[in-house]
């Protein structure tokens, strides 16, 4: 793409994930084949031989839609598929939080270390943006909250924070002192 830094870590891992035999490297689970779906129910239709094979509805199947509605649904915050939008890999739903969220002109804060595409949505929307910058200890990450209010400005629009367990080592977690 034009004027977009490789993303270095991407790039290894399409020069090696195939050939790993243990993969360490997503946060998504091993594909699975037709056959592979079969086994795991073998009495239930694989394919639904009716379904037309369209381009289909740009926010994501309104099964699929009603259904991840009602898995999360409660009583207190009651969701339907209007609540939901489906996107193909998480750094669409990252793209949409942040051009939703902010405007040229405005300012977001993001924790760091992060996964780079979403250091490069903001610079590409004239979105100022601040890096959280969290410490590694022997026990994790751990967050600076005073840092983070330092972070924040008039025009602060969002502050986005990325739970990675895998990607960077020990998971970041915030202790209850720390929350209240």
């Amino acid at each position: 793409m034009h004027n977009v830094t490789e993303f270095k870590m991407d790039r290894w891992i399409q020069e090696h994930a195939s050939s790993a035999k243990v993969s360490l490297h997503g946060s998504n689970i091993g594909t699975l084949s037709l056959s592979d779906l079969q086994k795991l129910d073998p009495d239930a239709p694989i394919l639904d031989s009716d379904l037309q094979l369209s381009y289909g509805p740009a926010q994501g199947s309104i099964k699929l839609r009603e259904r991840i509605a009602a898995l999360y649904s409660s009583p207190e915050v009651p969701l339907t598929a209007e609540n939901v939008v489906v996107t193909p890999g998480s750094i669409m739903a990252n793209y949409l939080t942040v051009v939703n969220l902010a405007s040229p002109g405005d300012h977001i804060i993001v924790q760091y270390p992060i996964f780079p595409q979403l250091l490069s949505i903001p610079k590409f929307h004239d979105i100022s943006m601040s890096l959280w910058k969290l410490k590694l200890t022997s026990t994790g990450w751990e967050p600076d909250l005073d840092e983070l209010k330092s972070l924040i400005r008039p025009n602060t629009k969002a502050i986005i924070i990325k739970y990675f367990p895998i990607s960077f080592g020990p998971g970041l977690s915030f202790s209850a002192d720390l929350l209240w």
